[in-house]
């Protein structure tokens, strides 16, 4: 089963409040975005790179 990759922007919620960038293999956007608030940050776009195969 292939799964996607993004590349997610977010803004840290330390109180510093830095911008930082980082991958994500999910199964879809939603599940990408899901992954980078659990971190407890701010997600601010989620961008398709391509598919990862299994």
């Amino acid at each position: 089963m292939p799964k996607q990759r993004f590349s997610v922007t977010y803004v840290s919620k330390t109180p510093d409040k830095r911008t930082q960038k980082t991958e994500v293999i999910a199964k879809d956007r939603n599940e990408a975005v899901a992954i980078v608030e659990a971190r407890n940050n701010k997600v601010i776009s989620a961008v398709y790179m391509g598919f990862v195969w299994d």
